[in-house]
Formats: structure tokens, sequence, C-alpha cells
């Protein structure tokens, strides 16, 4: 295999998707030592993959910001899919002719999208209109199959049908070599239950039927390597005080969560007088809009947070996907806080506490005197996490390899 040619498109908002697929970069250039990957990507997940070293295409600086569209529809601590969508439909317009224009100038073996629907509907609403966008392989990365509404809005619960319809749709064709689709997770993360709006089709029949692959659980470093607190903390330049890492995510949205962390913070540190609380606000939120008492620090983008996890006794955060698979990997107890009428980190939040994984909590429920008794009685606990199947960027590699080879 010869300069094979990848084209990565990061899709979706925040960083967790941006994690997961330089991870499954990273195993690619370890199998296929002179593949060339290109990437598209908006902020914040292009200021990932610089730091990372990646090559992103000069038309990423046109590419659409989802993030941006995302935080400018989000109220507190909340955010609906359907208020979503409805302000990124122009955008992924913009994100298909961003596509065209970038095959146009551009030779290719394959692309991947990792949670780009509007590319993967264009794929393969051309392919079976015989009028293919591209002639060869397409890999889709999903980790959620079917919407659901969260409002009894009728404008939303249309709309969600139209989209699930869409995920039907596919049923009965045959795309060949040209479609393939990884699902990030492992088949019982699956819902056994039907599509929204559609009561005779169940999720994991689809999936089978439509020949998913389950790739297992994405995490960008070996948990082996990481075990060890006292050496990570010397490397981190921590010392020995216990140590609670707040963290949001690539978005803003999550901002009320930092302030409640720290309102709590004096409340903890009446029983606990050498705690360190450490405030991570990504690359979305200006450090110092957040106003701390000393023994608080505050940081902006963190590469590699996971090895402030490792360091630290407690973490609190959202309910995303790569965050809290990566501290399950490092057996970290955790304070997860789903986003209000987020459909997705809902799923999450189902599985993990059908798995008895980390302690949820609701930000309209807790008060800072609640939280700090919760980091009280949580920090430090040790904990043991059913076993979960963590080598899904390894997979991914070897199938896409295949598919190289095939091209």
């Amino acid at each position: 295999m010869v300069n094979k040619k990848i084209l990565f498109i990061c899709g979706s908002v925040g960083l967790g998707h941006v994690i997961r697929d330089l991870a499954i970069a990273k195993e690619l250039y370890k199998m296929i030592p002179d593949v060339e990957i290109s990437w598209l990507a908006a902020p914040p997940a292009a200021l990932a993959l610089q730091n990372a070293g990646e090559a992103l295409l000069p038309e990423a600086s046109q590419f659409p910001n989802e993030t941006k569209a995302m935080e400018d529809v989000s109220s507190k601590f909340q955010l609906n899919l359907f208020d979503y969508i409805k302000s990124v439909m122009l955008p992924w317009a913009k994100t298909v002719d961003s596509l065209k224009q970038v095959i146009s100038n551009y030779e290719f073996d394959l692309i991947i999208g990792d949670e780009t629907y509007q590319i993967f509907m264009a794929v393969t609403a051309g392919i079976r209109a015989n009028k293919p966008l591209i002639e060869f392989p397409t890999v889709m990365i999903f980790d959620f199959i079917g919407v659901y509404p969260q409002t009894d809005n009728p404008e939303e619960i249309g709309l969600l049908k139209m989209l699930n319809q869409q995920f039907l749709v596919d049923k009965t064709f045959d795309f060949g070599n040209l479609v393939h689709r990884f699902f990030v997770g492992e088949y019982n993360d699956l819902p056994d239950g039907a599509f929204f709006g559609f009561p005779s089709e169940n999720i994991r029949k689809y999936f089978d039927e439509l020949n998913f692959v389950p790739l297992g659980h994405i995490i960008p470093f070996n948990p082996d390597k990481f075990m060890n607190i006292v050496n990570i903390r010397k490397e981190l330049g921590y010392g020995s005080e216990p140590i609670v890492i707040c963290t949001i995510g690539g978005t803003s949205v999550g901002k009320a969560l930092l302030e409640l962390c720290v309102e709590s913070y004096s409340l903890i540190k009446k029983k606990m007088s050498d705690l360190q609380m450490i405030l991570v606000c990504g690359p979305n939120i200006p450090p110092d809009s957040i106003n701390v008492p000393d023994g608080v620090r505050v940081k902006g983008y963190v590469p590699d947070l996971y090895k402030h996890f490792a360091a630290s006794d407690l973490v609190i955060t959202q309910c995303g996907g790569s965050t809290t698979t990566e501290l399950i990997a490092l057996k970290k107890n955790f304070l997860y806080f789903p986003l209000d009428k987020h459909f997705e980190q809902g799923l999450i939040a189902d599985r993990l506490r059908n798995n008895n994984i980390g302690v949820e909590m609701h930000l309209a429920q807790v008060t800072p005197q609640i939280l700090a008794e919760t980091i009280i009685n949580n920090i430090g606990k040790e904990v043991e996490y059913p076993k979960i199947d963590m080598n899904g960027a390894q997979k991914a590699a070897q199938l896409i390899q295949q598919l190289l080879i095939l091209s």
C-alpha cells in the first residue's frame, strides 16, 4: 500500500469527537506508516488537531462552526436538539458544499466522517439516485442511533420523526463497498427499543440489518501507564494534596457547573483545608471570566486532559461520552451532570446509572451545600467498574486499513 490518502472530517461539537478521531489516526499511522491524512474541522476541534500536529486543509477555515451554533441556542446548562438542528440547517448545507470543493481539489482513497450526518445523507442520497457524490469508500462514525424529542412541541416531534426516517431509508439499498458504518461502543450500549415515531422498527435489528460494526470504546491512551498517581502528579507538578478537577468539555454551555463548583469550595475547605480544586474551562470560556478564591486554579484548554484525571482524587464533569469513558478506563470516581434536554447525554446517563458507574447529579437540584457534601463523601473513593472494551481505535484502524487495501 503506497501513499494512501484519507480525508478525515471531524464533525459535531466540542472536543470529544476529535479526541477519538486522533486516537484512530494514531493507530492508522502505526499500521500504515506512509498513509496521508488530511482534516476538515472547525474550532474547537481544529485547535486540538493543530496542537497534535495534524494537517488541516486550507478549506477548513471555511468549515461551518457547529459548536458556535450550538452555544448560540443553548441556555443555562441545557441544550435541546430541536433548537440546535434548526440553527445548523444552513451550516450543514455549507458543509456539503465544502466537501464538494475539497474532493474536486484533491484526490483521496477514503473519507471518514465522525458524526457528519449532513455529509453522510448527501453521500447515500447520491448513490441511491445513481448520481454518486463520491466514487470511493465512505466511513461514518456514530455514537448513537435514532433521535428522541425532549418536549411536546409538535414541530420538534415532526422534525425528529423525519430525521429517524433518514436513518431507516437506507435499509433496503445495497451500497456495496461505498458505505460503511462504525458504532463507538458495544452492542449492549444500543437501546433495545423502537425508533421514535416508528414503533415497528427495533434499533438493534436495524443495526444488524445495515451491518454496523461495533468498535468498542475509544480512548487516546493506555490506562495501564497512568495508574501510579504519585508519578503522574510529579510529572504534572502537583503536590500530595487532595485534587478535584472540574471540567465541562469543549463548549461554553457548562459554565454554570464550574461556577457551582467554585461556590461549593469554601464549604469544602472547612473540612478539607488542603483541598486543591482545578477548573478546566476548555477553549471557549476565558479563564479570567470566572472569579475564584485562593486554592482554586483555573485552566483554559488542556491537551491530554486525561493525564490530569489520572492525577486527581475526584472529577466533576458533564455527561460527555469521551470524558466519562476516559474516567472509567482510569478507574476514577466522578460526579456527572447531564445537560438538561440533551437526549444524547441522557442516554449516556442511563448507561452509567444502569452499570452503577459514577454519581449522577442534576444542576437544577444541586446547591453548593449538596455538592460540597457529595465531594467530601466521594473524594479519594476507590471504585470498581464493569469491564468494557477499550480497543475501539485499534479496531477502527484495522477495518480502515482493510478498506484501503480494497480501494
